[in-house]
C-alpha cells in the first residue's frame, strides 16, 4: 500500500485525542450512514444548560442521507454514541447556524429549529401567498411615498426561499434570524425566538459580519 496515498472518507468525522490533535484515535471515528452518505454541516449547542451541562447531544452533524446528533462522552472518549434523527436534507450549509438554545438550517421545507431531538419548522406561519396588498389601499398610498414599498410585495417565504441570492445571520442580541435578499427585491424576512413571530422589512444587506461573543 501507498503510504502517501489519499483516502476520502465522505461519512466520516475523525476527532483528534483530547489535548493532543496529532494523534487520532479509532475510537474518536465517527461514521454517518452507508458509504455513499455525505457529511455537509457540523453545529455545535452553545446555550448551557448549567455550568458544567450542554445538554444530550452537543453536536449536531448534518449528512445528504439526515442529521445525526452525537452525545456526550466520559474520560478520553469525546461522544459516546450517534443517533440519527431525521431525514432532512440542508439545502444550504452557510445557512446552519446557532441561536440561544437552538440550532438553526434550511431545507426545501423552509426553516427548520432543532433543539434536543425537536425539529421546529419556524417558516409555517408565514407560508403560502399574501391575502392582504396595503399597496391597493389609496389611504396608505401617500404613507409609501418616499419609502421603500417593496416589503409590502406579495413575495412569500417558499419563493423568497426559492432566491439563490439571500444571505441569512442570527443576531446574538436581539436573538432574532435574518433573512435578507441581495437582490433588488429589497425585503428582509426576520424571525424572533423571544416573540416566536416573523415580521419583514425593506431594509437589506450585502453581507453580515459575525460578532457573536463566540469569534
Amino acid at each position: 500500500n501507498d503510504p502517501f496515498a489519499i483516502y476520502t472518507d465522505t461519512n466520516r468525522l475523525q476527532l483528534s485525542e483530547l489535548s493532543n490533535p496529532f494523534a487520532l484515535p479509532a475510537e474518536n471515528s465517527y461514521r454517518f450512514g452507508d458509504i455513499n452518505n455525505e457529511v455537509n454541516g457540523i453545529e455545535v449547542t452553545h446555550e448551557q444548560l448549567s455550568e458544567t451541562r450542554f445538554g444530550e447531544y452537543p453536536l449536531y452533524v448534518f449528512t445528504t442521507q439526515g442529521v445525526f446528533a452525537l452525545k456526550s462522552g466520559s474520560g478520553s472518549i469525546v461522544y459516546s454514541s450517534l443517533d440519527y434523527l431525521k431525514k432532512h436534507k440542508v439545502t444550504d450549509h452557510q445557512t446552519i447556524m446557532n441561536s440561544k438554545g437552538y440550532v438553526i438550517f434550511r431545507t426545501d421545507e423552509g426553516f427548520f429549529a432543532l433543539s434536543g431531538r425537536e425539529f421546529t419548522n419556524i417558516s409555517t406561519p408565514v407560508q403560502g401567498s399574501n391575502v392582504i396588498d396595503i399597496q391597493s389601499d389609496t389611504k396608505f398610498q401617500s404613507l409609501l411615498d418616499g419609502f421603500n414599498s417593496n416589503a409590502h410585495n406579495h413575495l412569500s417565504i417558499n419563493n423568497f426561499l426559492q432566491n439563490t441570492d439571500f444571505i441569512a445571520c442570527h443576531d446574538h442580541v436581539k436573538d432574532e434570524l435574518w433573512l435578507s435578499l441581495t437582490s433588488s427585491l429589497d425585503a428582509s424576512y426576520i424571525f424572533s425566538f423571544d416573540t416566536k413571530s416573523w415580521f419583514k422589512s425593506a431594509e437589506t444587506f450585502q453581507y453580515f459580519v459575525d460578532l457573536s461573543p463566540d469569534v
